[in-house]
């Protein structure tokens, strides 16, 4: 039988005309992510979810049982619902048939299941469910048992109402076959198992929130990364940040608390837990290292921060063996979101990095091969060699579809990628190859999805679980690949220059204050590591549009206010009014110093009136911590008045290292050059004055000389000489 979108079709012109579909939806399916699926049973009332289907992997002697739910989405109660179990007729033999298959755009033949029925008698309930159970022997698929007969087949369940009240709802999924699993040769993968979160803590190591404690706990989302991976043939790959926020965690810690002040973390014995798990499942395990923060990599060299990148590489390698006990690889560069450019690379391998794990699309083969290649190229760049290491994205995506919790998502994950994993080892069963596979990076999925997933192909017989170094240690394929165009959309995806000119700001403000300090090793690195956590590639938005999560600008704000109250420590106390009273004098300035340890200071004063006013550059001074130094400017007076001087505190190298604040200086004395100014007016004055009564004696003279004997005496008024 036909079946489309769980619509049955029967044979004839429908079904040729279908076949044109096949083929274009066939050539079109590699470009379709696992993880972008549309819905495969459409809506309506009747919801199938399958929660288990065992084994997932079927021996001709095993009985097949799936067991899950049939949901009542729609309004009225339904009466009797019938479970049937069909399988397909031939195998599928290509990958890219798979997609459109599980689609349900790809038309298939399948056949009913003897024994494969459910009859739910008891009705259902709008909003309610009710379970139900398959079991027949896998005898009774008909799957054949030669070699022609080995490959991926169809597997259909369909909910029906037999009055026909509601549509029928089928959910597809796969069923592996390999009857002779002894005639291949299995496919070596290599599971990188991230462990990674979003920064919480800024530099006084005040969390923003106690999410991460929810995340460690039991159910949690790295507990049951951690507890699904102990023990099976995993990569671990570890961001040093979260390894040292457990560790902080686990000695107890404080919470931002809202309104201001902070509270008691409680997830203290969660973190002690989860550590010891961790460190328990590792054993002797590879762990590659993460730079600290999983910073953007690519974003800091487009913007300037290149130096980031290896005091990242450099801090994180530091931080993980200190927590975890243990050397770890730390010359693997893996970008966020699996691409990077050109002039990246060329960074990274100047940062001391040997290799770098890609998504497959970033290294295409010139010519598309017919089979799924090895997980290995060659790389050149401006700086040297760099090995890729390349994850196969058809897989990663796989794996992305599981994420979540939602019912029956986990099951048909595992089923498809088993399939794939199937037939990639079919295509050349007797060529081993040898693979890269991602979990997400910030993966969250059920527990006992995570767990069946890594049991069953740690037993699966078409593939073996190897270590990373493996793949690495293969020789890369004579098989031509280009480096693909960085696209648009994952610059887009990166973090944007306006967010990290902010934090170059703050990079540089850091490095001119740590300067003045006689110890700056714990106030440096506690700040630059918080700087990086402001780069890391966890505040870019999830849907890959450009920008940063509104989480990641608030958390640099915080970083900025937290240097900015550190520089406050480091002060100017005062300011007010002084008295200039001769012409030269020393202004008062006070230097307050409440860091935990001396600092090495320089007070720049500059006069606003220099016409009026002059000051000298004090030495620097030296002050203790919690103490005061005082420093004395010395200053030079040319006129009276009112003068403003601007004092502000320097590093050695000169930098301002805190605002401006104003001194009023009265000056009362006129000074040197007003002394000499004043005395030679005084000079002048008295001369004119002289030479005016001298004259005015002469011609007092002569009037008395020319006057009558008898003529009245004239009264002479002084005049007045005003100087």
């Amino acid at each position: 039988m036909t079946r489309l979108d769980g619509i049955r079709f029967g044979s004839g012109a429908l079904r040729a005309a279908l076949a044109v579909i096949v083929v274009g939806t066939a050539a079109l399916a590699p470009a379709v992510g696992a993880a972008t699926l549309p819905t495969r049973q459409g809506s309506g009332a009747l919801a199938i979810e399958i929660l288990r289907i065992t084994p997932s992997v079927p021996t001709p002697t095993a009985t097949l049982t799936v067991s899950g739910v049939i949901r009542n989405a729609g309004p009225t109660r339904l009466g009797r619902v019938e479970v049937r179990l069909e399988v397909g007729t031939s195998p599928l033999t290509l990958r890219s048939q798979l997609t459109p298959v599980e689609a349900g755009v790809l038309p298939t033949q399948t056949q009913a299941v003897d024994g494969g029925l459910a009859v739910l008698e008891g009705g259902i309930d709008p909003d309610d469910f009710t379970p139900f159970r398959l079991s027949v022997p896998v005898s009774a698929l008909g799957l054949p048992t030669t070699e022609a007969g080995r490959g991926v087949y169809e597997l259909d369940l369909t909910a029906s109402a037999p009055d026909g009240s509601v549509p029928d709802r089928t959910v597809i999924t796969f069923l592996p076959w390999l009857p002779d699993p002894a005639a291949i040769a299995p496919t070596r993968l290599a599971w990188l198992w991230p462990l990674a979160d979003r920064p919480v803590r800024d530099s006084a190591g005040i969390f923003s929130n106690d999410r991460l404690a929810e995340s460690l706990a039991v159910g949690g989302r790295l507990r049951t990364l951690v507890d699904a991976a102990a023990g099976r043939p995993v990569t671990w790959v570890v961001d040093p940040n979260l390894l040292e926020a457990a560790e902080q965690m686990s000695d107890g810690y404080q919470v931002r608390a809202r309104g201001g002040g902070t509270k008691a973390g409680t997830g203290r014995t969660a973190a002690t837990d989860w550590l010891d798990r961790l460190r328990t499942a590792i054993d002797n395990r590879e762990v590659v290292n993460l730079p600290y923060a999983d910073v953007d990599v690519t974003a800091l060299n487009r913007n300037g921060l290149a130096d980031d990148i290896q005091t990242a590489i450099s801090h994180g390698a530091e931080v993980a063996r200190s927590v975890l006990g243990r050397d770890t690889v730390v010359d693997t560069a893996w970008p966020p979101g699996d691409l990077t450019d050109r002039a990246t690379m060329t960074t990274i391998r100047e940062a001391g990095q040997h290799a770098i794990i890609l998504a497959d699309t970033a290294l295409p083969p010139v010519v598309d091969p017919s089979y799924t290649p090895d997980g290995r190229g060659r790389l050149t760049t401006g700086a040297g060699p760099l090995e890729p290491l390349l994850i196969d994205t058809e897989l990663s995506n796989v794996l992305r579809s599981g994420s979540g919790r939602r019912p029956g998502v986990g099951p048909l994950m595992i089923q498809r990628f088993l399939a794939e994993t199937e037939l990639i080892t079919l295509q050349r069963p007797n060529a081993p190859r040898s693979l890269v596979v991602a979990a997400p990076r910030y993966w969250s999925v059920d527990p006992q999805t995570a767990t069946q997933l890594l049991q069953t192909a740690t037993t699966t017989p078409w593939l073996t679980s190897v270590p990373l170094s493996a793949v690495r240690a293969v020789e890369p394929p004579e098989l031509p690949r280009v480096v693909a165009e960085y696209p648009d959309s994952a610059r887009a995806a990166e973090l944007p220059a306006d967010y990290l000119a902010g934090v170059r700001r703050s990079r540089t403000e850091l490095l001119r204050f740590t300067e003045i300090l006689a110890g700056p090793g714990p106030t440096a690195q506690a700040y630059t590591a918080a700087r990086l956590r402001t780069e890391s590639g966890s505040w870019r938005r999830a849907d890959g549009r450009p920008g940063v999560t509104a989480a990641g600008r608030s958390f640099a704000r915080r970083i900025d206010n937290n240097l900015e109250a550190l520089r406050s420590q480091v002060s100017i106390v005062g300011g007010g009014t002084v008295t200039l009273s001769s012409h030269s004098g020393t202004i008062p300035v006070t230097v307050r110093n409440d860091l935990p340890q001396p600092v090495s200071i320089e007070v720049y004063a500059e006069s606003t009136r220099e016409d009026r006013l002059q000051v000298e550059q004090p030495e620097p001074v030296v002050v203790p911590a919690g103490g005061v130094a005082p420093v004395s400017v010395r200053a030079e007076a040319v006129a009276n008045g009112l003068v403003e001087v601007r004092v502000r505190l320097r590093n050695d190298s000169g930098q301002a290292i805190s605002d401006w604040q104003s001194i009023r200086v009265q000056v009362t004395n006129y000074g040197t050059l007003g002394s000499v100014i004043i005395a030679g007016a005084t000079v002048l004055l008295f001369l004119s004055a002289t030479v005016r009564i001298v004259r005015r004696g002469l011609a007092g003279r002569r009037r008395r000389s020319t006057r009558p004997a008898s003529g009245p005496a004239e009264s002479v008024e002084a005049e007045r000489v005003e100087v």
